[in-house]
């Protein structure tokens, strides 16, 4: 089985329900399994029993944000092989680099990609 044809585990982790279910159908369309919480509570939940390749990461949500998901998630230590790539309507180079050094992979502006531009850039 080569890596294009390897099934991947993507967690999208959005709080508007009309955006995560356009990811959801994005990354399943492409064949990836895919799992989704509304905020870092339920993410940090659903990656304490599953492994992710993928987190797609909103900043902006209630209960607990995207920096207090990746604060709590600790990727370089417990979950070095998970890449987040966060996708905010709030982007800003201060919290891109935050976000980074944070342990974030990428940050994208929301209003920069549709669902299945994502899909592409992940591939």
């Amino acid at each position: 089985m080569t890596d294009h044809e390897l099934k991947r585990n993507v967690l999208i982790v959005e709080d508007d329900p009309t955006l995560r279910e356009a990811f959801t159908i994005a990354f399943k369309t492409a064949g990836f399994f895919v799992a989704s919480a509304e905020d870092g509570l339920g993410a940090l939940d659903k990656a304490a029993h599953h492994e992710f390749d993928l987190i797609i990461l909103d900043i902006l949500m209630p209960h607990l944000d995207g920096f207090g998901f990746l604060e709590k998630f600790d990727c370089q230590h417990k979950h070095p092989d998970t890449k987040i790539i966060v996708f905010s309507n709030d982007f800003s180079l201060d919290n891109a680099k935050r976000a980074k050094d944070l342990g974030a992979y990428l940050y994208y502006a929301k209003a920069a990609l549709t669902p299945h531009d994502l899909v592409k850039a992940v591939r």
